[in-house]
């Protein structure tokens, strides 16, 4: 029965289950064990635990016999997270931090980013470079200046609503910490108009430079857990941020970082957990910054997310179903033609030059 009349009251969840449980002490100890909840009230014969706003009451009842037909479910929307948030719960030191970054393709948050590209002034080989990055909010303006100073009000807002929504202690504290953490980032940070600079931004070091730069960060962690521990060069897109940056981070305490790794965590993967953290992520990134009136619609999220981690395989069953042999061959010949004219056009300029 499909009955959506608006004189209706709108059904959201069921609540004051009453679950028969042997012992009370073991039923708590049982569910802990993998849910986080909050117990309200508990004796020897009864408690009540609540699963964010809604609970269910335990009853002892020692003489309850086998029940193989009734059951009941729990709806958790944070699972996936689960193992990665503990990862970062376990962080111990700096070193462990460092290397927690390092490990960018798992989703944890990093302030240098990592890639392999062709080497702008070499493009016959690759190389690797390291760039500054790190801020939660699109530019650095929106930490350093006035004129958002209410986006940035409502970005710490949003930091601790995801902090709170995943249980994390201290949301507000940690939330202020964490914007803190990030605009000392910002006034780190180069501008877009230096970043456009090709020249300014070709910087390579070698190792030992690199380490003189940031002395104060565990690089060798950091470039183990990213899989490259025997580099021995690196271009950096920003080399006056980087002593700013490796101190921001050492002088961070260890508790505020886990909570940026916590939320920037969260952050990313919003969009693919229950419908209260992607309808809190649009609210502010879709709507607040983006502009957007409406967020994309889950079957296009679904596709992106396919297309992003299948692409390649996807690709391939792609190609044998709609790009047979016989037009590859059409194609290299159109290559081959296009290439010919080219040589052609280039050996008339410059004979015209030569004139």
């Amino acid at each position: 029965m499909n009955d959506a009349r608006p004189d209706k009251a709108h059904a959201v969840g069921i609540n004051h289950v009453a679950l028969e449980v042997g012992d009370i002490r073991e039923a708590l100890d049982f569910y802990g064990r993998f849910l986080s909840f909050t117990v309200e009230e508990v004796t020897d014969e009864m408690a009540i635990v609540y699963f964010g706003d809604q609970f269910i009451n335990f009853i002892r009842n020692p003489d309850r016999r086998p029940d193989t037909m009734r059951h009941f479910g729990i709806a958790v929307d944070d699972k996936p997270l689960a193992p990665l948030l503990a990862t970062i719960r376990n962080i111990k030191n700096c070193r462990e931090a460092a290397a927690l970054m390092g490990r960018q393709n798992d989703g944890y948050a990093f302030i240098f980013e990592i890639s392999i590209n062709q080497d702008p002034k070499a493009p016959q080989s690759y190389a690797v470079f390291l760039n500054a990055v790190g801020l939660g909010l699109p530019d650095r303006d929106y930490y350093l200046k006035d004129a958002f100073a209410a986006k940035k009000a409502a970005y710490q807002a949003y930091v601790q609503q995801m902090l709170d929504m995943i249980g994390w202690q201290d949301p507000a504290d940690n939330a202020k910490a964490i914007v803190a953490f990030e605009t000392r980032l910002a006034e780190a940070s180069w501008t877009r108009a230096q970043l456009r600079d090709s020249d300014k931004t070709y910087h390579p070091v070698t190792m030992a430079e690199l380490k003189a730069l940031g002395s104060d960060f565990e690089w060798d962690a950091f470039l183990s857990a990213s899989g490259l521990p025997k580099i021995n060069r690196a271009i950096v897109t920003s080399d006056t941020a980087i002593p700013k940056y490796t101190s921001a981070f050492a002088s961070t305490p260890l508790p505020v970082l886990r909570a940026w790794f916590a939320f920037r965590l969260t952050d990313r993967y919003a969009w693919l957990l229950s419908r209260r953290f992607a309808d809190a992520q649009f609210a502010f990134m879709g709507k607040q910054l983006g502009g957007m009136t409406a967020p994309v619609a889950r079957w296009r999220r679904a596709v992106a997310f396919t297309n992003d981690v299948l692409g390649q395989s996807v690709g391939r069953v792609y190609v044998a179903r709609y790009f047979p042999p016989a037009a590859k061959t059409k194609i290299d010949a159109m290559v081959a033609d296009i290439r010919k004219a080219m040589q052609s056009r280039i050996a008339q300029q410059k004979r015209f030059a030569q004139k």
